[in-house]
């Protein structure tokens, strides 16, 4: 680094000499006043390159030496370290030598123990894609299998389907088939008894007369005036159909039911009405019982026994009870009641008697609260109730319309154009 500092040092000099020669020369061949100025500030530019130069110079020497000098003391502090390692080493004796080999076997133990925690996380790696993998497919085959347990399960129901179809299909035409036989052996059989009753002339076993309403109308009474009625369930719901159908067809046995001496069978009517079962049979009792006390009250000549009767035994309590009884199930017991209380509220003197009683008006208002509640979108200002017809036909005519409501908005319609029971 001296020499080139020396070489460098020399060559500017040089370069300086034969500057000042080229600027003697030309001061020496132009004499002007003009040149002797540029000459001078030729001289300060020159003078201030040269201390910058000088400068520069200065400080590449100076980093030049500082270089120098920390690779000498680099390479003097290694010389002492290795001076100082050397003597360590003779005053210690082999303590070095286990200690080294101490520290080879803990840190290749280390090293033992960091192989393995990096084979234990490759092998986790590298086993999960394969967990994931053997999870997927488990997975495809299970909706796979599912995907065929259905379709073997739909082919089955399929197959035992159409075999339904064609038993079913055979069945009946073997029914018809066994049908036409069993017609024609009877045909036949029945003609050979004519022949054979024609041949030998035998006498005609007597014939039993069918029942008439009549006597229909006397088994049903009896039986409700016996104190079997409320024993035998079975006889009486046979006597309260005999009853219906007397009442539906007959207006000269319904005028007998509107005689004093008919009162008890109302009795017993209000009495199996007012019963708190709701078994099919009951079921069965009440709908016959109100058509009785129905075909009654359209009938003009029964009308006024049939209320006196609903007055003496609180008939109208007993309906309402129905009423509230059968207001979300069997809809046509409550019209049939509903179309009962209706019935006897037509003049100003039953409707007087009627709202005498307070629980009249509250349990009709209740029964239209939960019937309105399931017809939110309904005008129940435009909307007109289908009225029950009150003309008597006796079961001969089909076209005289409906005797009772056709539903229960219709019946509490019907009710509140007599009692005003709801505020619209």
């Amino acid at each position: 680094a001296k020499n080139e500092y020396e070489i460098t040092r020399t060559a500017v000099f040089e370069s300086r000499k034969e500057h000042v020669e080229v600027l003697s020369s030309h001061a020496d061949i132009s004499n002007s006043v003009a040149v002797k100025e540029d000459e001078l500030a030729y001289e300060k530019q020159r003078q201030a390159a040269l201390k910058i130069w000088r400068w520069y110079w200065r400080c590449k020497a100076a980093r030049i030496t500082r270089s120098y000098y920390l690779l000498l003391k680099e390479k003097v502090v290694f010389v002492q370290r290795r001076f100082r390692m050397l003597q360590a080493r003779k005053r210690n004796g082999g303590c070095t030598v286990v200690l080294s080999s101490s520290v080879s076997v803990g840190e290749r133990s280390l090293s033992i123990h960091r192989m393995r925690n990096v084979k234990e996380e490759y092998m986790l790696k590298s086993a999960a894609p394969r967990k994931i993998q053997r999870w997927y497919r488990r997975l495809l085959d299970k909706r796979q299998q599912a995907r065929m347990a259905q379709l073997l399960i739909a082919g089955r129901k399929i197959l035992d389907w159409y075999l339904r179809v064609v038993m079913m299909r055979r069945e009946r035409q073997l029914f018809l088939c066994q049908k036409r036989a069993a017609i024609r052996i009877q045909r036949y059989y029945r003609s050979y008894r004519r022949r054979a009753a024609a041949v030998n002339e035998g006498t005609a076993e007597p014939k039993v007369a069918p029942p008439t309403l009549s006597t229909n109308y006397e088994r049903a009474i009896d039986f409700l005036l016996s104190p079997k009625v409320k024993t035998s369930l079975n006889w009486t719901y046979v006597s309260f159909k005999n009853l219906d159908v007397v009442t539906k067809y007959s207006p000269v046995l319904c005028e007998r039911l509107a005689e004093p001496e008919s009162t008890r069978v109302y009795s017993i009517i209000f009495y199996f009405l007012d019963t708190e079962s709701r078994s099919d049979a009951y079921q069965a009792i009440f709908a016959h019982g109100m058509n009785v006390l129905l075909h009654l009250a359209l009938y003009q000549k029964t009308y006024n026994a049939v209320w006196q009767n609903i007055v003496k035994y609180n008939g109208v309590d007993i309906l309402l009870f129905l009423m509230g009884k059968f207001v979300e199930k069997k809809e046509d017991l409550f019209c049939r009641a509903a179309t009962l209380i209706w019935l006897f509220s037509r003049s100003a003197e039953q409707l007087e008697e009627n709202k005498n009683k307070t629980e009249l008006l509250r349990r009709l208002s209740f029964y239209a609260k939960k019937i309105m509640a399931t017809h939110k979108n309904l005008n129940a200002k435009k909307h007109k109730p289908v009225l029950p017809n009150l003309k008597t036909d006796w079961g001969y005519s089909k076209s005289e319309g409906q005797k009772e409501f056709p539903s229960r908005l219709d019946a509490i319609l019907g009710l509140n154009k007599s009692y005003k029971f709801i505020n619209f």
